[in-house]
């Protein structure tokens, strides 16, 4: 009997062994997704900047700003889940984008920017609304796109 430590490497089990995980890794590499990202959810309570390095963000659950300040940097796509809502309480969005690099606020489903998420099927509604109560936002070149479920 030969154990796999017995085994030299040019045995076919060998070869088997080191070949198949080398094919897996091959075919996972060719699966689109964006090349980094950000997943939020749930609290800010500090001050938070949203980097382009950190685009896109993936708005997983709903999302509350209270009583701190979110800056989005020009250029970042923030891509929202089926029926979640911004939340934003005593707090500040600062979103001051360019017409050369607009923010996005569109749906997990929407591979037309940030790159492929969910099923590459937006629709209008997939995720509900941004809500404001005693806050303030200065919004320039910020895009909405398949919002409005309630």
């Amino acid at each position: 009997m030969t154990s796999i430590d017995d085994q030299s490497p040019s045995s076919s089990s060998h070869f088997r062994s080191r070949a198949v995980p080398w094919v897996f890794g091959f075919f996972l590499a060719l699966v689109p997704r964006p090349a980094s990202a950000l997943t939020v959810g749930g609290d800010i309570a500090t001050d938070t900047t949203w980097a382009l390095s950190d685009s896109p963000v993936l708005v997983t659950s709903n999302l509350t700003v209270n009583g701190a300040r979110l800056d989005i940097a020009p250029g970042v796509i923030v891509k929202i889940s089926p029926n979640v809502n911004l939340f934003f309480s005593n707090a500040v969005l600062n979103a001051p984008a360019t017409a050369a690099q607009p923010i996005h606020f569109t749906s997990i489903n929407d591979h037309s920017v940030g790159g492929a998420t969910g099923s590459g099927s937006p629709v209008p509604g997939d995720w509900a609304t941004v809500f404001f109560d005693n806050s303030s936002a200065t919004l320039a070149n910020v895009h909405f796109r398949y919002g409005g479920n309630q």
